[in-house]
């Protein structure tokens, strides 16, 4: 399965836009120095940055934490981050991120597969 694929498996199990970044399993995720201790890079202000087959490139961090990008690409058939750099993007909306995996109107897409 590569990258696309894994993240519209999700939608199709009924994953909304807002929910996708909590369902990820991500191996090699970064900890980060928060207050003086280390600690797993935040979810918070999640922006997906870019989606192909291959990778996907995403910024985030918490509130009181310098944010990161993260490439991650499918590494062994799980989700890895491969690549971190310092600072944050604006990504991509709702209606682009969907167009990526090929999802018109999301709305649509789950009248049209009403088993999900």
């Amino acid at each position: 399965m590569n990258v696309k694929d894994y993240l519209k498996n999700l939608v199709e199990n009924g994953i909304d836009f807002y929910d996708l970044p909590y369902e990820l399993e991500v191996g090699n995720w970064p900890d980060v120095e928060d207050e003086g201790d280390n600690e797993p890079l935040d979810m918070e202000n999640f922006e997906w940055l870019s989606i192909d087959d291959d990778q996907m490139v995403v910024a985030c961090g918490g509130d009181w934490q310098e944010p990161l990008t993260l490439t991650i690409k499918m590494v062994d058939g799980e989700l890895t981050v491969v690549e971190t750099e310092d600072g944050f993007s604006s990504g991509l909306s709702r209606d682009e991120f969907y167009a990526e995996l090929g999802i018109e109107d999301e709305d649509d897409y789950y009248e049209e597969n009403d088993e999900l």
